[in-house]
C-alpha cells in the first residue's frame, strides 16, 4: 500500500480579523512588511511532489503571489493569479524547488489592492516507504517586537503552544527555526516549556538590524510538555515574524502533520449561534492521506477576554460544522491551548476557522488540523541497511 501523507510550509502571516490587514497596491513583485523566511530541504522528504499556494483577493484587476528565494528569483511555475474580489485558495501546478530559503511576493495590477491572507509550500510524499519526512509546526502567528535583556513572552494574543506527545514520533531530531531581527545589540528566542524553563540547545541569535533566519542546535524534548517561544534582547528591540518547531524524521513509521488553517491572529465578537469566519482556509484533499492509521484532531490557541467562547472548523464546500471540531474556550485572560477529540473528516473540500463569543472577543493566534498517524515501510532488505548506514 502506497503511503501517502501532506506537509505544509507557512509562509509569511497575513491579515487577520479584528486586528489589522496586510496589502499591496504595488506591480512589482514584493515581501510583506514584516517577511517569514522559511528553509526548505528537500533532502528531507522523500518521494515528493511540491507545491505554491495563496490564499488572497484583489479589489479589481489581477493580482498575483509567488514563491521567491531570498535572493529575488522566482521558483518557475510557482506564481499564481486570481481576479477574485473574495479570499479564494489558488494552488499552483508542480514546480521543482532546490533546498534553499524562500518566502512570498505579491504584486497586483492597475494600482489596485491586493489583500493577503496566507500563503504555504505544500508537499505530499507518496511512496511504499517514507525514508525521511520533516514536519515545520508554527510557533508565532504575527510579527511581534518586545525589549529587555531577561527573557519574556510575546504579547499574549500572538503565540502558541505545541504539546509533544513522544509516542507519536520515532527516529526524530528537533530544532528551532527562527525568523527575526534586533535593533541593537544581540537579541536571542529560546524553546520554552510552559512553565518558562528553557530548553538546552534551543537558542536562536542573531545581531542583523534586518530579517534573517537562523536555525538552533539539535535538542530534546519531553513527553507530555507544552513547550512555546520567548524573546530577549541585549540592548535593543527584537522583533520575530516566525518561530518554526523543526521535526526531522528518517525511515518513521509514525508522525503528526500540523495543517496550519490560521496564522494570523483574529478577534471575534460574534456572539450566541453566530459565528465568524476568519477568512482563513486550506484545502482538505482526502486522497492525499493514505497511512495505516490516521486520527485527525482540531487544536488551536485562543484566548477570551471577557467571556467563554466556541471555535470550530467548518467545511465552506458542504456549509457545515467539521464534526467533532468544537472546543469551548474559558475566560482566563491568557493564551491557552485547546485541543479537540477525534474529527470526522469530510471529502474533500475547503476548510476554515471560525469563531462564536459569548460576550465580548475571542482571540485566535494559530489553527492547525493534525493528522496524528502511523504506517509500515515497505523497504527492500538491502535499502534498509544503507538507509540505516550499515554495509
Amino acid at each position: 500500500m502506497a503511503i501517502i501523507l501532506e506537509r505544509h510550509i507557512l509562509l509569511s502571516s497575513g491579515t487577520g480579523l479584528g486586528i489589522g490587514t496586510i496589502s499591496t497596491t504595488s506591480s512589482t513583485p514584493g515581501e510583506t512588511a514584516n517577511p517569514t523566511y522559511a528553509y526548505l530541504d528537500t533532502a528531507q522528504y522523500s518521494n515528493a511532489t511540491y507545491y505554491f499556494e495563496c490564499d488572497f483577493k484583489t479589489s479589481a484587476g489581477t493580482a498575483t503571489a509567488g514563491l521567491y528565494d531570498t535572493a529575488g528569483n522566482l521558483v518557475s511555475s510557482s506564481a499564481v493569479n486570481t481576479s477574485s474580489t473574495s479570499p479564494v485558495i489558488v494552488r499552483s501546478g508542480a514546480i521543482s524547488p532546490s533546498t534553499n530559503t524562500y518566502t512570498v511576493r505579491l504584486s497586483v495590477t492597475g494600482g489596485n489592492t491586493l489583500t493577503y491572507y496566507s500563503s504555504r509550500i505544500i508537499i505530499i510524499q507518496n511512496a511504499n516507504a517514507i525514508t525521511a519526512t520533516e514536519e515545520q509546526r508554527d510557533l508565532i502567528s504575527d510579527s511581534q517586537a518586545l525589549t529587555g535583556a531577561s527573557y519574556a513572552d510575546f504579547s499574549t494574543i500572538y503565540w502558541d503552544f505545541f504539546r509533544f506527545t513522544s509516542a507519536n514520533w520515532d527516529n526524530a531530531t528537533y530544532y528551532l527555526d527562527v525568523t527575526f531581527k534586533n535593533s541593537a545589540g544581540t537579541g536571542t528566542v529560546g524553546l520554552h516549556t510552559a512553565a518558562n524553563a528553557l530548553v538546552t540547545n534551543a537558542e536562536c541569535a542573531t545581531t542583523s538590524t534586518t530579517y534573517t533566519r537562523v536555525r538552533s542546535a539539535a535538542f530534546t524534548l519531553v513527553d507530555g510538555t507544552d513547550y512555546k517561544v520567548r524573546g530577549k534582547s541585549s540592548t535593543g528591540t527584537i522583533t520575530i515574524t516566525s518561530a518554526k518547531l523543526i521535526v526531522q524524521q528518517a525511515l518513521p513509521t509514525k508522525s503528526e502533520s500540523h495543517v496550519t488553517l490560521l496564522r494570523s491572529t483574529t478577534a471575534a465578537s460574534a456572539t450566541g449561534a453566530s459565528f465568524q469566519d476568519t477568512l482563513h482556509k486550506i484545502t482538505y484533499t482526502s486522497g492525499n492521506w493514505n497511512t495505516g492509521t490516521i486520527s485527525w484532531l482540531h487544536e488551536c490557541g485562543a484566548h477570551a477576554n471577557t467571556a467563554s467562547g466556541v471555535v470550530e472548523l467548518f467545511n465552506i464546500t458542504g456549509a457545515a460544522r467539521t464534526t467533532g471540531s468544537n472546543v469551548t474556550t474559558s475566560n482566563n485572560g491568557t493564551m491557552t491551548r485547546y485541543r479537540s477529540g477525534s474529527l470526522t473528516m469530510p471529502s474533500s473540500q475547503d476548510i476554515t476557522a471560525r469563531a462564536s463569543s459569548a460576550a465580548g472577543t475571542v482571540y485566535q493566534s494559530l489553527v492547525h488540523l493534525i493528522a496524528v498517524m502511523t504506517w509500515t515501510n515497505v523497504v527492500p532488505a538491502s535499502s534498509k541497511l544503507l538507509l540505516l548506514g550499515v554495509g
